[in-house]
Order: C-alpha cells, then structure tokens, then sequence
C-alpha cells in the first residue's frame, strides 16, 4: 500500500476525503468492467494488426495472390477499395487465379486443358500471362 502522507495536495479541502476514499477502497478487489488494468487503444489496434498479419501468413494458401503481393499493403488495399465493382472483380480473380484463364476455366469444366493459349508452354496464370509470357498479356487482355 503506497504512503499518502507526501501528496503534495495535502491540506486542499475536498482532497483529504478523496484520499480517504482511496485508502478505504485500495484493500478491495475491483469492481467494474474488464480488463482492471488500462490498455491504450494503439496498444490493441497495433496487436490486433500483429496478430491480422500472421494469422494471413499462417492461413494464407493463395499462392496465385502471393506472386503478385509479398507483404500486406495498406495502399494498395484503399486502391482496390477504390475500384467500380467490374474492375476490382477482375483484379480479385487475376490475383486468385479465379479468372477467365485456362487453370480455372478446366476446373469449371469449360476447358479440356489449363495450357497458355499463346505459347502452349506453361500453364496458363496470371503471373504467367502478366510476366512470363511475352505475347500473353497483349492477346489475352488488350486493355
């Protein structure tokens, strides 16, 4: 239990009762919500994303996606968030390999092969037809 007797408020009326209070309520388990001990509101947010991050790492088996993004981006997650509905649509899908591409396109059933259409060397991705395959991202998306 701390010594009250070197406040510097000593002798302030209204302060003496306070302190009083204090000592008579310091004994006492705590009453109120948890947790009894403060926590900064930085404190959770910066845990909270600690924890947002490695739980992406743990869990996170989209190798498609991790071609294209090494580390968590907040920037380019506000540009994504700033796309018309169409274009992020596409972006989702080029990054999950869940897009118009052969891959994706035979497991749905529509294709009989998930060879590069262009080059019929490699299978046909979006890192493939973005960086890999020369002639691919001209064909394939004009735009």
């Amino acid at each position: 239990m701390s010594d009250w007797s070197g406040c510097l408020d000593t002798g302030i009326e209204g302060n003496e009762r306070v302190d009083l209070l204090a000592k008579q309520a310091s004994p006492s388990c705590f009453t109120g919500p948890e947790p009894s001990v403060g926590i900064s509101t930085s404190t959770i947010r910066s845990s909270i994303s600690s924890w947002a991050i490695q739980e992406h790492s743990r869990l996170c088996h989209a190798l498609q996606a991790k071609l294209f993004l090494n580390t968590l981006d907040k920037g380019l997650a506000h540009f994504a968030l700033s796309l018309e509905k169409k274009d992020l649509r596409i972006l989702v899908g080029l990054l999950t390999g869940h897009a118009d591409l052969n891959p994706h396109l035979k497991i749905t059933g529509l294709r009989n092969e998930a060879v590069c259409t262009v080059c019929q060397d490699e299978e046909e991705t979006s890192f493939h037809c973005s960086v890999q395959c020369h002639n691919a991202a001209l064909n394939i998306y004009p735009w």
